[in-house]
C-alpha cells in the first residue's frame, strides 16, 4: 500500500491495503507475498479499478450483432427471445417443423411470441400499467381509465414486436447439413448448439458446423464467427469440444441460460481449459458485464 501511495498517488487507507493484498495473494499466494514491480502494478491495478471502475474497464469489444442458434426447444427458444429486443440479428433452426410452429406460436407460455409480447409490454409500459390496475379494488373509476391508457399503447407494442421479429429468421429442413449451412450462410458471430443432451450427437454437431464455416472460408466468403457455444447443462463442455481442430476448441465455451431464459438474468458461461480468453470476454461483454 505504502508502495502504491508513492507511486501512483492513491491514498493509503484500508480499502486501498485490502485491495493490495488481495491483489499479492492472488498472485503469489498469501504465505510467499514478493513486492516486485509486477505485482505492484497488479495492485495498481486492482485498486484504480477499485476507484474509478469505469475508467478501468477494458476496452469494450464490438457489439455482437448477429447470432445463430440451432435449436428451438425452451433454451434455444428463451435465447432467442431475449436476444431480439438487445438488437441481435437471430437465425435459429431445428430440424422438427412441429417444434418450430411451437416455438412461434404466441399461445404457448414459453414461446418466443409470448416471450416477446411480454418484453413489448414492458417496453412501451404497459407492463407498469397493468401493475397498477391491479393494487386497485373492484370497481375503481381509475381502472377504466389504465385500461383506456393500456388500449393506446397497443400500436407502439406492435410497433415494438414488429421492430424485434424483423430480426428473426427461422430455418426447418429434415437435413441438419442443408441446415448448418443455411445459418453458417447468415454469418452469425455466435454460433449457439442447443441440441438434446447427448456427447456424440453435439460432438458431430460442432464437427458438422465447423466444416460448413471452412467452406465458407475456402470460398472466400466472410467468416464473422468468434465462438461456439453449447448450451449443454450435464456434460462437459471440453469434452463436447474433443475431435475438434484446435483453432476451433479454443473457441467453445459451454453458455447455459437458467429457465425461464427472459425473466432469469442468469447464464452459466464455462470455458474449458483450451478457450481463449478473448472469447470469454467476448461473451461477458455481449452479457453486459464489462467489470468482470
Amino acid at each position: 500500500a505504502t508502495l502504491l501511495r508513492d507511486a501512483y498517488g492513491f491514498d493509503a487507507d484500508e480499502r486501498l491495503f485490502a485491495v493490495a493484498a488481495n491483489a499479492l495473494d492472488a498472485m503469489y499466494g498469501p504465505a510467499t507475498v514478493a513486492f516486485d514491480d509486477t505485482a505492484v502494478e497488479l495492485a495498481a491495478d486492482a485498486a484504480g479499478a477499485m476507484a474509478n471502475p469505469a475508467a478501468a474497464a477494458p476496452a469494450p469489444a464490438s457489439p455482437v450483432e448477429r447470432i445463430a442458434v440451432f435449436g428451438s426447444g425452451i433454451i434455444g427458444s428463451g435465447l432467442v427471445a431475449a436476444s431480439l429486443p438487445a438488437g441481435v440479428q437471430v437465425a435459429v433452426a431445428t430440424r422438427y417443423p412441429d417444434r418450430m410452429r411451437a416455438a412461434i406460436d404466441a399461445s404457448r407460455p414459453e414461446s418466443i411470441a409470448a416471450a416477446l409480447s411480454v418484453a413489448a409490454d414492458i417496453a412501451v409500459g404497459i407492463k407498469k400499467l397493468q401493475t397498477e390496475k391491479e393494487k386497485l379494488s373492484t370497481g375503481d373509476p381509475k381502472i377504466a381509465e389504465l385500461e383506456d391508457q393500456m388500449a393506446g399503447l397497443a400500436g407502439a407494442k406492435q410497433a415494438q414486436l414488429d421492430t424485434w421479429t424483423q430480426r428473426l429468421t427461422t430455418r426447418t429442413s429434415a437435413s441438419i447439413n442443408e441446415l448448418i449451412n443455411d445459418v453458417v450462410a447468415t454469418n452469425p458471430e455466435i454460433y449457439v448448439e442447443s441440441i438434446s443432451e447427448d456427447l456424440s450427437n453435439k460432438q458431430a454437431h460442432l464437427r458438422l458446423v465447423v466444416e460448413a464455416i471452412e467452406q465458407r472460408r475456402t470460398a472466400g466468403a466472410p467468416v464473422a464467427l468468434r465462438m461456439l457455444a453449447t448450451t449443454t447443462s450435464s456434460l462437459r463442455v471440453g469434452d463436447i469440444a474433443d475431435g475438434l481442430p484446435a483453432e476451433w476448441r479454443r473457441k467453445v465455451i459451454g453458455f447455459h441460460p437458467l429457465n425461464p431464459v427472459p425473466l432469469m438474468k442468469l447464464v452459466e458461461i464455462v470455458p474449458t481449459a483450451d478457450t481463449d480468453p478473448e472469447v470469454i470476454d467476448r461473451i461477458l461483454w455481449h452479457l453486459g458485464w464489462q467489470h468482470q
